[in-house]
């Protein structure tokens, strides 16, 4: 390990992410963050991520500590996750995740420090000790509104705006969301706009192997992804001519409204067109992407105020888009050149928009490509680097 003692310049970068979202292998959360401490590697001197307690999601690793693509990582338990999960081993391996985690950062010189996501109050006031107490700057990432819950009473809220006023200043997705989380911080902290960055190379070792033409979709429990109108869209797309079959990528039997989902998956007329293919290891994603004849995302809003790391994906696989145009999408995406948006809620639109890109997959193609260079150059997070780079510097005002 690196020794706090061996810095010389005050300047110099030596940036820790703390989370419970796994990494390499992980969430949406995991490519977000990760993606932009992949950028910061190659800049700064020192970037490692702290996982602090075991998950679920983080199965899919095998080592408690190692280096991708320049980011050092630990899981400061010692656990990747648990086979028995129980309130007694979840809270014993978070405080001794939090110990070893306070331990890791002074053995490493860290001078800056990334809160990533919502976290409790505690956890909040934990951090903020830590970095106090070692001259740390300290910062949060945030990619979507609070909690409702967090806001419901006054007491919550008072509690919520003195957790973010902890912060030097905020990472953040969208301009909505800097506005929304500005209000609430210290005189002085600042807030950087870092649009959904993606890992550019994601796609790196996935080589197309078409068996079957079908039509994507990715969707998550938070049933936000307008997944019932997606399926609507669909029915009307096979009555109207279309023959790619559907595969639906994500926990559809924890949908909260799998009884309405089921009504049209089991329906006799598509029934035998739609795969379920159930949750994917996040690694895995890429090449199921890359294989279909077209990917589609039918969310009516986000409610979020992020911007869907989704998205990014589906541009970044070369396979044509169908979407429809919510949140902030058409102020980075340009229709019918990048990617082929209806109206939310227009189910016949998306549907003639499917029709589309199987009838001429020669535009769907060329569209595919604009979009992934697209993806490549806005998306990027090498193209943010420095930016971030200025924002956590320990010597910024």
């Amino acid at each position: 390990m690196s020794d706090s003692r061996n810095m010389k310049d005050p300047g110099e970068i030596r940036c820790a992410l703390v989370t419970i979202n796994p990494f390499p292998i992980g969430n949406v959360a995991t490519m977000r963050y990760s993606s932009y401490m992949k950028a910061l590697a190659g800049k700064v001197s020192f970037a490692k991520v702290y996982v602090f307690a075991p998950s679920r999601t983080a199965r899919p690793n095998k080592s408690v500590s190692g280096v991708l693509d320049g980011v050092h990582y630990e899981y400061t338990s010692g656990k990747i996750c648990l086979e028995k999960r129980n309130l007694f081993s979840m809270v014993y391996y978070l405080v001794i995740g939090l110990i070893r985690c306070w331990r890791h950062i002074k053995a490493d010189g860290i001078n800056v420090l990334i809160l990533y996501g919502e976290n409790h109050w505690l956890l909040n006031a934990f951090f903020k000790l830590l970095c106090m107490a070692g001259n740390i700057k300290f910062y949060g990432d945030r990619s979507e509104y609070p909690y409702p819950h967090l806001l419901k009473s006054r007491i919550k809220e008072w509690i919520y705006r003195k957790k973010i006023g902890w912060f030097d200043g905020m990472i953040l997705m969208t301009s909505e969301l800097e506005s929304f989380y500005a209000r609430w911080l210290r005189k002085g902290a600042g807030t950087l706009l870092l649009p959904m960055t993606i890992d550019c190379k994601r796609f790196d070792n996935v080589e197309r192997n078409v068996e079957e033409k079908y039509i994507a979709v990715v969707f998550g429990t938070h049933n936000r992804d307008g997944l019932l109108e997606s399926l609507k869209a669909y029915k009307i797309y096979r009555e109207e001519g279309g023959t790619y079959d559907l595969h639906l990528v994500g926990d559809y039997q924890g949908m909260p409204n799998k009884d309405e989902l089921d009504k049209l998956t089991l329906d006799e007329s598509v029934a035998g067109s739609i795969r379920i293919c159930g949750l994917m290891q996040n690694d895995k994603v890429p090449q199921k992407l890359a294989d279909a004849s077209c990917l589609m995302t039918t969310p009516n809003f986000y409610v979020s105020g992020g911007f869907p790391t989704k998205i990014g994906e589906y541009m970044l696989s070369g396979v044509p888009v169908v979407a429809t145009n919510a949140g902030d999408l058409l102020k980075y995406i340009e229709p019918e050149k990048e990617m082929l948006f209806s109206e939310p809620g227009d189910l016949h639109d998306i549907a003639r928009n499917l029709l589309r890109i199987e009838n001429d997959p020669e535009s769907g193609s060329e569209m595919a490509a604009r979009a992934r260079k697209k993806v490549l150059a806005v998306f990027n997070a090498d193209s943010y680097a420095q930016d971030l780079c200025r924002f956590l510097s320990p010597t910024r005002d």
